[in-house]
């Protein structure tokens, strides 16, 4: 399309773009592994593509991906090279700052939208009204698919996930924005089946979580001649994520994780606990270690995992990870450790149904102490036919999606 007042000549001009929107941001290692498997896989079959960010904070995502990215809300300024988008004014982005989505914001989130080939929500909890309500992201996700959808740009929904849309109006702008798009994608048939009770009927599918197609390059082992040391791992998540206040679900939970701790550490195993969110689950990591410590287990370790990559050369080679959050699980499972999760949300059990280890998945609401330590004495037990089971359907999650981004690379030629 011909963009006002970039001449065709322009050598940007010619490149397709792509932009992927979502609440993405490092602290969460799930958004990330999410959008680095979205960009790895569109440059490798398109790696021509200018690959662009929307998100809440661009200076973080272009530090973190490395890409330019422009602000979710339309307020304040981009990080990287947005070419050929011009940026409006200072004076232009002050004077909206306290106005989301006034008609100055929607015409500057349009005339980046309209630069555009391509527009892919990809991945995440991003349907979701917990932080923000209606006028939150379901809003913010509303309005950007309608503009792209009015320039003629393609929308896909590329697994996205529902984590909660409790708000009739969050459900409302929700349903608007996928009817409109041009694929819709669930990342599990726990989403799908909701959004169809909600009232969606338009063509959608089911696929993997993104992240199963990542392709990390794990570090060798400096000095082979050392034996293996047994360990296993403790991902553990805050009430924070479902609750503002300290709970009884959450004291049962951090007693259920010491417990299991002290088991796995008289079985001969070294813990160490590691965050797929750091930033909010960190105290309670502390907090479990220093219990650990207080009955006798004193080879324990809370290791900092700013990064995918760090997470996951963490969790490589572990005998067990015990995991609440959906990622700590996914990333785990993508290099074969065997997975005990602790489910705090529906979509924690979708994975591990899809990966056909329902049976070590639990409540995390209704957590009782005997049947996790059954469990992970049973994962100990069986580690290596559950390794050699893990191997086989991430393989196939691989294939699914290999094909998935096929279809979705082409589009931006559409």
């Amino acid at each position: 399309m011909e963009l006002e007042g970039i001449p065709s000549n322009h050598p940007r001009y010619s490149l397709p773009r792509v932009a992927l929107f979502g609440p993405y941001v490092s602290r969460n290692l799930g958004d990330t592994a999410t959008q680095m498997a979205v960009i790895q896989n569109l440059r490798e079959r398109r790696p021509e593509l200018s690959i662009l960010g929307i998100s809440p904070e661009p200076g973080d995502t272009l530090r973190t991906l490395g890409i330019a990215t422009f602000p979710m809300s339309g307020l304040g300024p981009s990080a990287g090279d947005l070419l050929p988008f011009e940026e409006d004014s200072p004076d232009t982005r002050t004077n909206c700052l306290h106005r989301p989505y006034s008609p100055v914001v929607i015409y500057r989130i349009a005339r980046f939208v309209r630069t555009l080939d391509l527009l892919i929500v990809s991945g995440g909890g991003q349907l979701d009204d917990f932080w923000g309500g209606p006028w939150g992201h379901p809003w913010s996700m509303l309005l950007w698919t309608a503009l792209a959808r009015s320039f003629r740009v393609p929308v896909v929904y590329l697994a996205v996930g529902l984590d909660g849309l409790d708000a009739k109006l969050s459900r409302r702008f929700s349903l608007l924005a996928l009817r409109m798009a041009t694929r819709r994608l669930f990342r599990d048939t726990y989403s799908y089946d909701r959004l169809r009770e909600f009232g969606l009927v338009k063509p959608s599918s089911v696929c993997p979580d993104l992240a199963f197609s990542l392709t990390i390059d794990m570090p060798k082992r400096q000095d082979k001649t050392l034996p293996l040391q047994r360990f296993a791992v403790i991902s553990p998540i805050s009430r924070k994520t479902w609750s503002h206040q300290e709970t009884d679900i959450h004291v049962s939970y951090m007693d259920a994780l010491a417990e299991v701790g002290r088991e796995l550490a008289l079985r001969g195993c070294v813990l160490k606990i590691v965050c797929s969110q750091t930033a909010m689950d960190i105290d309670d990591a502390q907090v479990l270690a220093n219990r650990l410590r207080s009955v006798g287990v004193s080879n324990v370790q809370v290791d900092d995992a700013p990064t995918v990559v760090d997470f996951i050369a963490l969790v490589h080679g572990a005998e067990l990870v015990v995991a609440s959050r959906l990622h700590a699980v996914i990333l785990a499972l993508l290099v074969g450790c065997p997975v005990l999760a602790l489910a705090h949300l529906p979509k924690v059990k979708a994975v591990m149904c899809a990966v056909g280890l329902e049976n070590y998945c639990l409540p995390l609401q209704e957590l009782e102490i005997d049947s996790l330590c059954k469990l992970a004495r049973q994962a100990l037990e069986c580690n290596q036919e559950l390794r050699e089971h893990i191997k086989k359907r991430v393989a196939l999650f691989r294939v699914s999606l290999a094909s998935i981004f096929d279809e979705v690379a082409a589009l931006s030629d559409a």
